[in-house]
């Protein structure tokens, strides 16, 4: 039973979705284990059109690059990692006994983390505010002050997390902000809830509201529609016209609340949900998010850092809504959750005057 609770874990971990499968069986595959692979094996079944990839994305079956393709099977060949999967396929995940058996290893806490600024909690979920500056979650060992570590921290001194061997989950991030964006992030403290999160977000019923000021006098609300793709060796996203063949299409909303001096205020509604999607989309229209290194402008970014002490991009996730009415969390639909603008916000926004 413990190695099926891990595994469980180990999926959500390499967020691997378990709601996408219409059947999961844990232990050998049938067909029997290809040569050099462990015998723990996850297989799933397919509702639905997914994708298996190499890169973090919501709307697909997802491998993390620590589950090479070689350890995925479809159909029962070895898969490229690029297949579109059709209903009735079946997809077989390898996992060594080594990965298996780290994630039943006592996890350790960081006590140094910061404080936890909590919008909203319950048994099931835990909605805080993300300070900027502050990643996610860990991308290499040396990141140790992260929200995964603070949200951790919390709980367990609450009583509310054991990190101890045994633990059959442990309490996740659903959503994630970049570095240097604040705002809302929300985290599942049971694997229901998790679960519940990851597909409420993928199937958009999720309404994700941000601020930013941005380069420019917008007067009307627009709608900026493209594809995008990121290039994974600069950690840089490009949002076109045209689409190719390593592109997706993406959607953001956006109106203006007020503008000045050639700077605008927007509200922003992100319809879907890809890496960078608003700061290359702002700067494909022209209108590039003020403070932002990567997608900005230099001559705006220096006038705010000098007046106003911004550092990086004045964009804040401001409010999170729900709208699934179904499954463990339905009663959190049509509860909003509201991250205030962070003071350098609100010094920013007297260049506007």
């Amino acid at each position: 039973m413990k190695k099926i609770f891990c595994l469980a874990l180990l999926l959500c971990i390499f967020a691997v979705p378990v709601w996408a499968a219409g059947t999961i069986d844990v232990g050998n595959p049938a067909g029997g284990v290809p040569g050099g692979w462990s015998h723990a094996g996850v297989v799933f079944t397919v509702t639905g059109d997914v994708t298996i990839t190499g890169t973090t994305t919501t709307n697909h079956i997802v491998i993390a690059p620590a589950l090479p393709a070689k350890n995925i099977t479809l159909n029962g060949e070895r898969a490229a990692g690029s297949e579109m999967l059709q209903n009735g396929d079946v997809v077989a995940l390898y996992v060594s006994d080594a990965t298996l058996g780290s994630c039943m290893e006592a996890k350790t806490l960081n006590p140094g983390a910061g404080a936890l600024s909590v919008l909203y909690e319950d048994a099931n979920v835990l909605v805080c505010d993300k300070p900027w500056g502050v990643l996610s979650q860990p991308d290499n060992a040396q990141h140790r002050d992260t929200m995964t570590d603070r949200v951790l921290l919390y709980l367990w001194q609450k009583g509310a997390y054991d990190p101890s061997a045994g633990a059959s989950f442990t309490p996740a991030l659903c959503n994630r902000l970049d570095r240097n964006t604040s705002g809302v992030v929300v985290c599942g403290k049971t694997l229901a809830a998790a679960q519940w999160l990851n597909r409420a977000f993928a199937e958009h019923k999720a309404d994700k509201r941000y601020k930013a000021v941005v380069c420019g006098h917008i007067t009307e609300a627009g709608t900026l529609a493209g594809f995008h793709r990121k290039d994974a060796r600069r950690n840089q996203s490009v949002v076109s016209a045209a689409q190719t063949a390593d592109a997706a299409p993406v959607e953001t909303l956006y109106k203006p609340v007020r503008h000045g001096n050639g700077f605008t205020l927007v509200d922003i509604t992100l319809v879907t949900g890809k890496s960078h999607q608003i700061r290359a989309h702002f700067q494909q229209l022209g209108c590039p998010v003020v403070g932002d290194v990567k997608y900005g402008d230099a001559k705006a970014n220096a006038l705010f850092r000098r007046e106003a002490g911004v550092k990086s991009q004045l964009l804040h996730a401001e409010r999170l809504t729900f709208t699934d009415t179904e499954g463990a969390l339905g009663y959190l639909a049509g509860k909003t959750f509201t991250a205030p603008l962070p003071p350098v916000f609100t010094r920013a926004l007297r260049l506007l005057d």
